[in-house]
């Protein structure tokens, strides 16, 4: 058994998860194995001209063998935001125009010795033959930073680990109930050598067939004949040259090489299931101040949803409801420990006498699908609430981590809490939320569902207004609506059906009606009879968002999004 015990010089820790972009402001707490080894290989290419080859390809594979646990220390999730000159980042935009970047990090706390508290990570089923625990013990004394270069690091071989404090973070043994206070995280982990050459075997066959078939179409659509078409040399060693020979040669990819390929996960990685403690990812409060004496109560909390299977939007209007039914059970058991006194007004969407309130002022529950990779799924729940989050509605905010959706438990990851300009944004792929955006132009991103029925004469015949438009048609009942909302006097400049009837989701059209629009367990709420609809609303000024009317509007329904016109 060993150890490896790390210091972070700066007392902080920037890394991002592979999979997550970093204005997402999320971190890889603890580092997955996967960084861990890559790191190792960085050292020994830049530093450690002395150890040959077989010594460090030995180590790694010994390494991969096993799970390694973890002791975090205590510490808080935190971020700054910086505008860096967009020149800076390219090479060629003008230095003039700039861009919002989030850089979020865990700071760690320190011990009584004014150090900070250390990570320490170990394999408590492994042992290293003496040549391999100094080739170790050699690159972790070269090792400057781990994560982004900033996180500044140091780090030391422990052989015989005998005071290190309790394992926090362990492998996830089997798919029961987990420990009282933990919860379920993923970590990336590398294949063991052997695993390694089975699934190379398994991506080339596959690979080669899909090659194959694609030259067996193009030859059918030319008349010739497709039982003689066949793969050539070439194409074969293709495909054996885009796939690493082994887990060692994996690990040294270049990450731009591996987006450049196409890989969904770098080659030979796995996602292994581990158990940390829930307060382990702990956000600091710091919320925005009006003046010194008054203190602005945000309206904005965004999670990201974190799961191998995420529902579609199409169900935006039932994950939205078992959201808001979480939040109040949760909330209660909160009251039952004596965690917080009463559910909060602005979650529960009721008053002290279980009244509903009026002028929809608490909470709005938005989906998103964000990102070039998401294709029309739910990728964040994004919280916006007019009366603002108090202490303890913020308090349920940050312990609430789970949502059991369709017999299944979606993890949610609190991105952080603000004001809607904090998060507003078109750089959907950058983690910024376009729903916060200012725009002239809204178009539907799900299904508007009326409040009210079509207004008819005696005779049957629609009964209109000045304008033509019948009075309680979904195009009507919109325009009331949306004035209500805005708070405005002056009406929608033009509002127009989106005649084809769909939205486009991801690069493929898909029909309103295909959309959930009746909420599941009963629910209040007037709805017409009237199809739900597709509408594009322009307005005469700018109008920031979020823009979201109609039945079912606080749960998914009659969201809108922006259209970047350039209009300020």
């Amino acid at each position: 058994m060993f150890a490896i015990k790390f210091r972070f010089l700066t007392g902080r820790y920037h890394a991002t998860p592979w999979d997550r972009q970093v204005n997402e402001g999320a971190i890889e707490w603890p580092p997955s194995p996967w960084r861990i080894y890559r790191a190792l290989l960085a050292c020994w290419h830049l530093k450690g001209g002395d150890i040959e080859e077989a010594q460090m390809r030995a180590l790694i594979e010994q390494l991969v063998s096993v799970q390694p646990h973890y002791h975090i220390p205590d510490g808080v999730v935190a971020h700054t935001r910086h505008y860096m000159p967009l020149g800076a980042l390219d090479g060629k935009t003008s230095q003039d125009k700039t861009t919002k970047i989030l850089d979020a990090f865990l700071h760690v706390k320190r011990e009584e010795g004014n150090e900070y508290q250390p990570l320490w990570m170990y394999w408590p089923d492994l042992s290293l033959s003496s040549a391999l625990q100094d080739t170790l013990s050699s690159l972790l004394e070269k090792m400057g930073y781990l994560g982004r270069a900033e996180s500044w690091v140091e780090a030391s071989f422990v052989p015989m680990p005998s005071n290190i404090p309790e394992m926090n973070v362990c492998p996830v043994e089997d798919e029961g109930a987990l420990p009282e206070g933990d919860e379920k995280i993923r970590l990336l982990q590398a294949m063991t050598p052997s695993d390694y050459g089975l699934w190379r075997e398994r991506v080339k066959e596959r690979r080669e067939a899909q090659d194959l078939f694609i030259k067996q179409q193009k030859a059918y659509e030319k008349g010739k004949d497709v039982s003689k078409v066949k793969l050539t040399k070439k194409d074969l060693q293709k495909i054996e040259d885009a796939l690493p020979i082994g887990m060692f040669e994996a690990l040294q990819l270049d990450t731009a090489d591996i987006h450049k390929d196409g890989w969904q996960w770098p080659p030979g990685s796995v996602w292994v299931d581990y158990r940390r403690p829930k307060e382990a990812m702990r956000p600091r409060r710091s919320y925005a101040l009006a003046n010194r004496k008054r203190v602005v109560s945000p309206t904005v909390a965004r999670f990201a949803v974190a799961d191998q299977v995420l529902p579609r939007l199409l169900e935006a209007i039932e994950v939205g409801g078992g959201l808001h039914r979480a939040f109040v059970s949760y909330a209660d058991k909160m009251v039952e420990g004596g965690s917080i006194k009463t559910i909060p007004t602005v979650l529960s969407g009721c008053d002290d006498d279980k009244n509903a309130l009026k002028g929809h002022r608490h909470v709005f529950i938005l989906p998103e699908s964000s990102g070039r990779q998401r294709r029309g799924h739910i990728s964040h729940l994004t919280l916006y609430a007019r009366m603002g989050f108090d202490e303890e509605a913020r308090r349920v905010l940050e312990r609430f981590s789970k949502l059991s959706w369709s017999g299944r438990t979606l993890q949610l990851v609190l991105l952080g809490v603000g004001r809607p300009e904090d998060f507003a944004g078109f750089k959907e792929e950058a983690g910024q939320c376009v729903l916060f955006e200012k725009s002239k132009v809204w178009t539907s991103v799900t299904p508007f569902v009326a409040t009210r029925h079509p207004k008819t004469k005696k005779s049957g015949a629609p009964k209109c207004d000045e304008r033509g438009w019948q009075i309680g048609s979904p195009k009507h009942d919109l325009e009331r609506l949306l004035l209500a909302y805005l708070r405005e006097d002056e009406p929608a400049l033009c509002i127009e059906s989106i005649e084809e009837e769909a939205c486009v989701m991801g690069g493929k059209e898909v029909a309103w009606y295909k959309f959930r629009t009746e909420r599941v367990r009963g629910g209040g709420g007037r709805r017409s009879r009237a199809s739900p609809k597709g509408f594009r609303v322009t307005f005469s000024k700018p109008v920031r968002g979020p823009l979201a009317v109609g039945y079912g509007a606080h749960f998914g329904l009659g969201m809108f999004r922006p259209i970047d016109t350039g209009d300020e």
